[in-house]
């Protein structure tokens, strides 16, 4: 009875989570954009889920200027301006870099998998970049480094350090699938 009871657990609490963080998202756009349509509008043409229809439009329209050079070149302006506020870059900046990071083609481009060798063993973790701008390696000894992000187990956080590219391997692993393996201890191995 109790492995049955542990065995459901094992399923339902990670559904669980994903479910409500996908309700909490979806409740704060659906309740955003609905509280400015209604402002708008008014309440007698609104339904629930018109937030998120809304939402998703506003996304689509941005997706398709963002196609035209024109477009993309006014956002770079705007994007490089909010880059450089106090407070507002690191609101933006942030999520950002990580939706772009874990994008399927940032995820090609920059993420790659290695092991990463310590005087105590080797550690799991996923290249960010090899190309380091020059200013920052005014301050190391060793100029042929690599940043290497290693996610922590079960949290959200990390660390990313400069290693020399000598202890550093690459090796023949989806980004997606060492992430699942350090995120979770090892415990999710096949």
């Amino acid at each position: 009875m109790k492995k049955i009871f542990i065995e459901g657990l094992k399923f339902f609490l990670p559904l669980s989570f994903i479910i409500l963080v996908i309700y909490w998202l979806l409740s704060l756009i659906e309740g955003l954009f609905a509280s400015i349509y209604i402002s708008i509008a008014g309440e007698d043409h609104y339904f629930f889920g018109l937030g998120l229809l809304i939402a998703a439009g506003i996304a689509f329209c941005f997706g398709l200027l963002l196609k035209l050079k024109p477009v993309r070149d006014i956002i770079t302006v705007f994007e490089n301006t909010l880059k450089k506020l106090p407070l507002i870059k690191v609101l933006y900046r942030v999520p950002s870099d990580i939706f772009k990071f874990f994008s399927r083609k940032g995820i090609q481009k920059k993420g790659r998998v290695a092991l990463v060798s310590m005087p105590i063993g080797k550690i799991l973790g996923i290249i960010t970049t090899e190309e380091i701008n020059e200013s920052t390696l005014i301050h190391l000894e060793n100029k042929d480094v690599v940043a290497v992000y290693f996610p922590m187990s079960y949290q959200i956080g990390g660390y990313t350090l400069l290693i020399p590219r000598e202890n550093v391997e690459p090796i023949d692993m989806e980004v997606e699938d060492a992430l699942g393996l350090i995120m979770t201890a090892w415990l999710s191995q096949k």
